[in-house]
């Protein structure tokens, strides 16, 4: 499969957003294996998507400084009327509980920045359109510990919407198609 030819797109989500996709992306895509996630899973290739996602948050100092204060991210990202049943299974590794409920310094600063490859960020957009746009997250319950986890991901399919990571010269379909088999390509070893 050929490279797609897009250059790489800067996403940015708001700093709390990021600190708890961190989070949420550690203990489900790294620590569980995606065992929670894969019944929203379409394809292989969504998954390298969010690891991509994971990797690239976990590179970043502003996040990795931040950590401590995912309880902090999640109280301003978790609207006291929001009803999302969460159906946590296990625990949050002791490295990812919640230990501060402060802001974090910085806490007003600009939103992080992550580079990924367009065929991510494609990937990516459209898995979060399906599962939280039109499946409101029920394909995601069981990887939740707070609502505040929904409403990230719900910001970044937002973030996502207003980017130009795709060609309007070019039909969605071959585009998604293409992209989802060059990431599962590009993680075989």
């Amino acid at each position: 499969m050929d490279r797609p030819t897009r250059p790489p797109s800067s996403i940015e989500p708001g700093f709390a957003e990021a600190i708890v996709l961190d989070g949420w992306l550690q203990r489900e895509i790294v620590v569980r294996a995606g065992t929670n996630i894969s019944p929203a899973l379409a394809h292989p290739g969504e998954r390298a998507a969010l690891e991509t996602l994971a990797a690239a948050l976990a590179a970043n100092d502003q996040i990795v400084e931040a950590r401590a204060c995912v309880g902090w991210a999640r109280a301003l990202l978790d609207p006291p009327d929001t009803e999302i049943p969460i159906d946590a299974r296990g625990s949050e590794p002791k490295n990812l509980m919640p230990s501060k409920d402060i802001p974090p310094p910085g806490s007003d600063a600009a939103p992080v920045s992550v580079v990924m490859a367009a065929a991510d960020t494609l990937v990516l957009f459209e898995f979060l359109c399906r599962e939280i746009e039109e499946g409101h997250g029920a394909n995601l319950l069981a990887a939740f510990v707070s609502p505040a986890e929904f409403w990230a991901l719900n910001n970044l399919q937002c973030v996502l919407e207003t980017g130009d990571f795709y060609s309007t010269s070019e039909d969605y379909g071959q585009q998604l198609e293409a992209a989802r088999t060059f990431l599962v390509a590009s993680k075989s070893p």
